[in-house]
């Protein structure tokens, strides 16, 4: 694991809208990646709060993250103002190591996303996603909320509430008949099945989607969905990105952030 410690340059590295993450299942066994984690537009101005970070403080914290889903913490590489540049996990069991990290391949234009390599199994990507998610939660979770997938179910997913507080319709029957088999295609890709149609409400906010099992789901109370009766990392991994995929429809169609 080799990345450079040289200042990420805002004037290269633009940043793009902030999105609620999502585990894509890539088939074939062909493990997963991590989509939607990014250097938030005007970063920079959280440069400030990103120099408090205390390494080792971070160090431990992630070192305990990983034993807890059976990894090592194989290295992680800030730039000069604590700029996240990489991450690398080894599998205690394979030593395999899983990274994720800063994709500036080009010299400009960058659009500050992070590109996630190896995520062979589930746990994984999980890993990552909880060290990522934690990390652009101290520099900007202030203003948007950041979620990610636990044991069993997520941690703070849910509708934005420049989105939710919308006094207008959010998405017609036709966005809804044709989420149907966009959900039932990320269920599938966790070896899992749909059961039933995802339901929502009058103003067209997902309100629930379940997956066979006993009665597993997720449900929105207000503007955060919570799971039930979730009994493995794929169900809520599964059910998280669904959700989540919604959300980012949403952000996308909207432009707008909390």
């Amino acid at each position: 694991m080799k990345y450079s410690e040289a200042e990420v340059n805002p004037n290269m590295v633009y940043g793009s809208e902030q999105r609620v993450m999502e585990i894509v299942g890539l088939g074939s066994g062909r493990g997963f990646e991590l989509k939607g984690i990014n250097l938030p537009e005007d970063w920079n101005k959280s440069i400030d709060i990103l120099r408090e970070i205390d390494r080792e403080l971070f160090e431990r914290s992630n070192t305990i993250i990983c034993e807890q889903w059976g990894f090592s913490l194989e290295g992680i590489v800030f730039d000069l103002n604590n700029v996240l540049k990489g991450i690398g996990i080894r599998d205690n069991k394979t030593n395999t190591v899983s990274e994720i990290f800063l994709d500036t391949i080009f010299e400009w234009g960058e659009n500050g996303s992070y590109t996630s390599v190896n995520l062979n199994t589930i746990e994984s990507a999980i890993a990552l996603q909880e060290i990522m998610i934690n990390y652009l939660s101290f520099g900007w979770g202030e203003n948007f909320p950041y979620s990610c997938v636990s044991r069993r179910g997520s941690r703070n997913l849910r509708i934005p509430k420049s989105v939710y507080t919308l006094d207008k319709e959010i998405t017609n029957t036709s966005y809804q008949e044709k989420f149907y088999p966009r959900a039932s295609n990320i269920a599938g890709r966790f070896g899992l099945d749909l059961e039933g149609e995802p339901e929502f409400d009058e103003k067209g906010i997902l309100k629930s989607v379940a997956v066979f099992g006993d009665r597993t789901w997720y449900c929105r109370e207000e503007d955060i969905y919570c799971a039930h009766n979730v009994d493995s990392v794929y169900q809520a991994a599964a059910l998280h990105t669904i959700v989540a995929r919604h959300i980012n429809d949403l952000l996308e169609k909207f432009r707008v952030v909390e």
